[in-house]
């Protein structure tokens, strides 16, 4: 009997002692730490971050069951003393319920009216939106095995279809890794057909991390080999406009070639010994537009781009859509709906990419670009006078060595460029008048064109 008296004396001297030890409470500041409200939408982005707080701080057992609550009293000889790690269970598990509580909506908190604990709040809130999840689970299982390349670049096509995959994961459901490799292999147009036969055939399974490299690789092996990289050519007059699915370019900068007439490089078809044009286009074979209708004219300086800078935009006046080759001006850019494509002088259709917004901060304003859109086949970035005139509501004056665009209503100067290779260049560093025009500044914008 005095062995097991003693014996129950030793372990609430423990957990006395322990007590002590743990006397430490932990308060969740959800308007400080957790930066997503629970909206009945978002169920699964908030248990994430909710759960790694409580991981942080050694309480997730509170919400899962698995740290559970001491009893409220110690017996020892025959003497009941009140047991102090009930007290503070029951004050860290009231703090966590607290945490929760504030972390969610006002139109979610009403349901959190009857629990007493942190775990049964927890509960609730999971019976009440876990099956929701299941319907993400499935729009995304249904978008990862329809998303396909199409005129996306390589690196945004692998990047995209791998975000699908790690939400996924996110959501206690993911792929596994021969999943992903199919669904990316039947993502790919028929341009990767040898490769993707080639990986299909391998014996040994691909991780998603060398498809990612091979098909890269191959990206870059196809555009090396391609005529446009080969003899590449500078559009730097881009009106656009839709005919039969096609973007047109006409209209010549001031200072600019026409017709491709001062070029050495002239694109002569043998059947009609015109130049400027392929036989897909020939109005020999297919017969002139009507007189209503725009004929598709280019104007094309075919001169290698030595010292053009990718990230300079050239003042095109007769151009009907802001064009850039680089998808960096264009950050949470939009997949171009369609299949439309920009017409240079010699035939040539270029894919459109993406479509996006961005903007030019000056020192009195800012000068918004919208529609802007990417090609990645093309030399260098265009800027649309009359798009920037009437989006901004700006004039543009050119003189033999700079132009200078001033606001409409104060007529002061907003922005001043030189003139490099007879085109007029947005400036790269910021006159001493002027503030740079290089701020970029991009949102997702949806065309209507």
């Amino acid at each position: 009997m005095s062995s097991s008296n003693s014996e129950t004396e030793n372990n609430n001297s423990n957990i006395l002692a322990s007590s002590k030890k743990k006397d430490i409470l932990i308060v969740l500041n959800a308007g400080s730490q957790l930066s997503i409200k629970l909206d009945g939408d978002n169920y699964t982005t908030w248990r994430i971050q909710f759960s790694a707080l409580l991981t942080g701080f050694d309480l997730y057992g509170y919400v899962d069951g698995s740290t559970t609550c001491p009893t409220k009293t110690l017996v020892a000889v025959n003497t009941t003393t009140p047991n102090p790690a009930f007290s503070h269970w029951v004050r860290q598990d009231q703090l966590i319920l607290h945490g929760i509580v504030s972390s969610v909506t006002a139109t979610v908190v009403t349901h959190l009216g009857t629990a007493k604990t942190s775990q049964q709040a927890w509960d609730i809130l999971k019976t009440m939106y876990a099956g929701r999840s299941r319907v993400r689970v499935m729009a995304l299982k249904q978008r990862i095995s329809t998303f396909t390349k199409g005129t996306q670049s390589m690196a945004t096509f692998l990047q995209g279809i791998k975000a699908i995959s790690d939400e996924l994961s996110i959501i206690d459901n993911p792929l596994d890794n021969t999943d992903l490799v199919i669904h990316t292999l039947n993502g790919l147009s028929s341009e990767y057909k040898e490769i993707s036969a080639a990986l299909r055939s391998r014996e040994t399974p691909i991780e998603f991390a060398e498809l990612h490299e091979k098909l890269m690789d191959f990206e870059t092996l196809m555009h090396r080999d391609s005529p446009s990289h080969q003899e590449p050519t500078v559009v730097t007059a881009n009106t656009t406009h839709r005919s039969k699915g096609q973007y047109h370019a006409k209209g010549p900068n001031r200072n600019q070639s026409v017709g491709g007439q001062n070029s050495d490089h002239k694109v002569v078809y043998q059947y009609c010994e015109k130049p400027g044009h392929t036989a897909k286009i020939c109005y020999k074979i297919k017969g002139y537009p009507s007189r209503n209708q725009v004929r598709p004219t280019a104007n094309v300086a075919a001169y290698q781009p030595q010292n053009l800078v990718h990230n300079n935009w050239i003042m095109d006046i007769g151009a009907s859509h802001h064009i850039t080759q680089d998808l960096q001006q264009l950050t949470l850019a939009q997949p171009y709906p369609g299949s439309d494509q920009n017409l240079v002088g010699d035939g040539t259709g270029l894919n459109i990419s993406h479509i996006g917004q961005t903007s030019i901060n000056t020192s009195k304003k800012q000068l918004c670009l919208k529609n802007v859109l990417h090609v990645p086949n093309i030399q260098t970035n265009l800027l649309s006078v009359s798009k920037l005139c009437k989006t901004n509501q700006c004039s543009v004056e050119f003189f033999p060595n700079y132009f200078v665009v001033k606001d409409l209503k104060s007529s002061q100067a907003l922005l001043q460029g030189p003139l490099k290779q007879d085109l007029y260049h947005l400036p790269n560093k910021p006159s001493p008048a002027l503030s740079s025009p290089h701020a970029l500044v991009t949102n997702l914008h949806f065309p209507n064109i």
